[in-house]
């Protein structure tokens, strides 16, 4: 087994006698009701529904639960954590390395992915990992095929659980109680207003334009010639990436990266995507 440091992620924990009940306060997942061998899909969203970060948990016992988080949001992810512990006896850890592999054959170093069992994680304490940019890369193009959406500090803030794909990825509860936004992202979903979702996003090999935070626009329309931002995109990798559009944006549709820009990269929906088609061992 090779572990492999990935360095665009790191870790904390939630640890405790609340460390259950403190989670399942701000996330947007149903603890209890997640398989405790896995790492899973959460939000954490502010009082607008919004989500600040997405992460991935593991709940080792009702006492310690493992976060993973982009690496630009581990310290404010933290901070304002930290703000909500007041009254519950909880405390969380610094900021971890974080390392994965695939297709352990010890599996109780490390645990799989809820989404992709090919794929195992756990933080670095003791673990001695090799640092390889091509299998970071692999990792986090895995994660984009995947539909798994990392928030850098450029979108954190700005769009619903659902529009980032949590549901798909049973990162999303609508019955578990209340939870910072809970009741903004549920009126949403029963009224059926969702007005963005994400899409996976194709570039052409020689096409370096068009980065994570970045606009997505129509093409030149009619004769005037004038474009509309329709969509955001949240993570690049290669030629892959994912994006956050208006649902009237088609399966299929051509967009520009720049206003009044040709069209060139291509909408794909999330399905298409097949984790692990692209991993190295």
């Amino acid at each position: 087994m090779t572990a492999y440091a990935l360095d665009h992620l790191k870790g904390f924990s939630i640890l405790g006698e609340d460390a259950m009940a403190f989670a399942q306060s701000q996330l947007t997942c149903q603890l209890g009701s997640l398989d405790g061998h896995d790492w899973h899909p959460a939000g954490w969203c502010n009082g607008q529904g919004r989500v600040l970060t997405t992460l991935l948990i593991h709940a080792n016992s009702g006492q310690h639960i493992d976060c993973v988080v982009p690496r630009d949001q581990v310290d404010a992810t933290i901070d304002r954590l930290q703000k909500f512990t007041i009254g519950r006896q909880v405390t969380l850890s610094a900021p971890q390395h974080i390392w994965g592999a695939w297709d352990l054959t010890t599996p109780d170093v490390a645990r799989p992915l809820a989404f992709d069992s090919r794929r195992y994680l756990a933080l670095a304490d003791g673990q001695t990992a090799t640092v390889d940019a091509t299998a970071m890369q692999t990792w986090a193009l895995a994660d984009i095929e995947a539909g798994l959406c990392w928030l850098g500090l450029d979108v954190s803030g700005q769009f619903l659980p659902q529009a980032l794909g949590l549901e798909r990825l049973n990162g999303l509860s609508y019955t578990k109680g209340c939870y910072p936004g809970q009741e903004v992202i549920a009126k949403i979903y029963y009224r059926g207003q969702l007005k963005e979702r994400l899409v996976r996003v194709t570039w052409p090999d020689n096409m370096a334009d068009g980065q994570p935070g970045g606009a997505l626009f129509t093409a030149p329309d009619g004769d005037d010639g004038s474009t509309k931002a329709v969509g955001r995109i949240i993570n690049r990798q290669q030629r892959q990436g994912l994006a956050v559009v208006k649902t009237k944006v088609a399966v299929g549709q051509w967009l520009a990266v720049q206003p009044n820009g040709a069209a060139g990269v291509q909408i794909l929906p999330v399905e298409s995507g097949a984790p692990g088609s692209d991993l190295v061992s």
